[in-house]
């Protein structure tokens, strides 16, 4: 849970179950306490549903992390039915028990595809675009350097810092998955996400690292932790949930959010989390992981990993884990360094592109197209449809463009209609599963979330 930057209905829900889910959370006499049990996995069933149709409702424009979320919920949506439906103690611990071990390999696959997909030329190579350079930009005051173009000066041994960022990514996930080394993944993540939090990315980071727990034997948050942490924690989340609500309703959308005070809040919760946890005794005991026993579970990871290759098979290019990443597969090659000649891009849905020649002023003023850029024609479709509005009142408006070798120009571009194949009707699915990023004008990528 993190605050957001606007108020809406997604924001009341989500302080809701918060607020149902403590105020299930104090400790009743043994009469009531299998009530309890089944109130808080009621709660946590309406939640997860929640999660599912928000991410398809905000579709395809999620951030990686809400992506994340909804594939997470939807592996625990089959066995939370099974813990709300069933009496059995023994069928419900089981069931649990099964969620948690396919949510652990969604855990290490999200980390392992994000490493994966910095494997290429701009991110290990390229010091003046790389993301590993971009994401620590804050940091470069500590070695004195006041402008992002004075990254040359910078000490020799930091110039490896791709390659070092590429090896915190990608080994971890691999080391999570033996129970007797799973502490020394789960130290170099929660090291990887408290360096990035003070400059940002608090969002991610929080989910994260509440996903990190997983990995963590039972027995040693029971001994590190006092029973009601995580819902004190809850609790304070819910307190920042509404003052963040209050902020952004009196102020507006630019002055509300707090976001900085949301970044702080997390790196304190989550400090004292594995100080605590990892003082605790059982150090050295881990969780093992199984081959999930779940049909569903095993169809849902297969499409996690169907979703998190689809730029290499050349469907949608954004919110696939590739931020940061300066992955670029669009054309006949990539710049990744094991799949250069794009051998699985088996759809043609990247190469269908639209380039933009020429730019009104006003339409280059806002920033939404710009000239040289291509533009996969589904985006491209979509930016028109959307600009019909806001464009009315400064048209016409010239336009320019380049698909399928055909020039097309216009001085009206709302109304000519040989513009018309610019605003073909789109399916349900196609509008909620595709999304790419601008294809840059360069030879190489910029960074990119």
């Amino acid at each position: 849970i993190h605050c957001r930057k606007y108020y809406d209905k997604n924001l009341l829900l989500t302080m809701a179950h918060i607020f149902v889910f403590i105020i299930s959370s104090s400790e009743p006499d043994q009469q009531h306490q299998q009530d309890r049990h089944r109130f808080q996995d009621a709660t946590f069933l309406s939640f997860l549903v929640f999660c599912i149709y928000s991410t398809i409702e905000s579709s395809p424009y999620n951030a990686n992390h809400h992506n994340v979320m909804g594939f997470a919920s939807l592996l625990l949506l089959p066995q939370q039915l099974r813990r709300v439906f069933q009496s059995s103690a023994a069928y419900r611990h089981q069931a649990t028990v099964d969620a948690l071990n396919a949510l652990r390999w969604a855990i290490v696959i999200m980390y392992f595809m994000a490493g994966f997909h910095k494997i290429n030329d701009d991110f290990l190579f390229d010091i003046e675009v790389s993301c590993a350079f971009d994401m620590f930009w804050k940091y470069w005051l500590l070695f004195g350097l006041e402008e992002y173009e004075d990254l040359a000066k910078l000490p020799k041994f930091m110039k490896y810092l791709p390659f070092l960022g590429l090896i915190v990514e990608i080994a971890p996930p691999i080391i999570l998955c033996f129970s007797r080394t799973q502490k020394w993944g789960v130290l170099l993540l929660v090291t990887l996400h408290w360096s990035l939090l003070p400059v940002g990315f608090a969002d991610f980071g929080s989910i994260a690292q509440s996903f990190l727990w997983l990995f963590v034997a039972p027995k040693r948050i029971i001994n590190a932790l006092p029973f009601h942490y995580y819902t004190d924690m809850a609790a304070c989340f819910l307190f920042f949930e509404v003052v963040a609500y209050i902020s952004i309703f009196v102020h507006g959308e630019d002055d509300g959010g707090l976001e900085n005070e949301e970044a702080a809040m997390v790196f304190l919760a989550y400090g004292i989390h594995w100080i605590s946890v990892m003082r605790a005794e059982g150090l050295d005991d881990g969780v093992s992981l199984k081959r999930p026993k779940s049909l569903l579970s095993l169809l849902a990871l297969g499409g996690f990993v169907f979703f998190a290759m689809n730029q290499y098979l050349g469907l949608r290019t954004s919110g696939t884990l590739t931020m940061f990443s300066n992955l670029r597969t669009e054309g006949a090659t990539s710049n990744h360094l094991l799949l250069r000649s794009n051998p699985i891009k088996f759809f043609g849905y990247q190469e269908d592109v639209v380039k933009v020649l020429e730019l009104d002023e006003v339409l280059i003023e806002e920033d939404i197209l710009g000239v040289d850029y291509y533009y996969q024609k589904l985006v491209f479709d979509r930016e028109l449809k959307r600009g019909r509005e806001r464009w009315e009142e400064d048209s016409p408006l010239r336009m320019k463009v380049e698909y399928q070798g055909q020039i097309y120009e216009t001085d009206d571009v709302l109304n000519d209609p040989s513009f018309e194949i610019f605003r073909q009707e789109e399916s349900w699915f196609s509008k909620k599963y595709f999304d790419f990023r601008d294809i840059q004008p360069t030879d190489y990528q910029d960074c990119e979330w």
